[in-house]
């Protein structure tokens, strides 16, 4: 009950958000495929849907049904999210990369480590607040070719080690 009541407040908050999710589930469930965003036209087809809309007018299989298409549903909702997130983060690592070698410090910084929205990386202390600006120009900007709506800010932490 307590869950029910936390979820129902979010979307009652947000009810952009509800409205969203209903129309991805609405045409995911039609098509057969999840549009992961609508910059790149970049999608992912589901291999249980064939299997699910067999199920959808046979009562014997409801309940195979029934968890299929809630499968589905969970997929519909979290891949734009995370697939967007992902073509945000590696487009801000290309970015960034050229912002290296346009500052000539290519061969000084160096990108060691990427983990989800996360880039890590190593600099001289003498140029670290210079780099820390540039990755998160780097990143604002690649936010902002893939999330219209919203503008995305990118927040940069110096220190001796990945504080992740």
């Amino acid at each position: 009950a307590e869950g029910d009541a936390v979820y129902d407040a979010y979307f009652k908050a947000f009810p952009g958000l509800r409205k969203y999710f209903d129309e991805v589930m609405e045409e995911t469930l039609k098509k057969g495929y999840i549009t992961i965003n609508t910059t790149s036209n970049r999608s992912y087809s589901l291999p249980t849907f064939k299997r699910m809309k067999a199920y959808e007018k046979r009562p014997e299989k409801k309940s195979q049904y029934l968890a299929l298409k809630s499968a589905i549903g969970r997929l519909a909702l979290n891949y734009p999210v995370q697939g967007t997130a992902g073509d945000i983060t590696k487009t801000a690592v290309a970015k960034f990369r050229k912002w290296l070698i346009a500052e000539e410090l290519f061969d000084t910084v160096f990108m060691t480590n990427v983990v989800h929205d996360e880039i890590n990386v190593e600099s001289p202390v003498e140029v670290a607040e210079i780099v820390a600006a540039g990755l998160e120009k780097c990143m604002a900007d690649a936010g902002a070719i893939w999330c219209k709506r919203v503008k995305l800010k990118a927040v940069a932490a110096i220190g001796d080690y990945w504080a992740h």
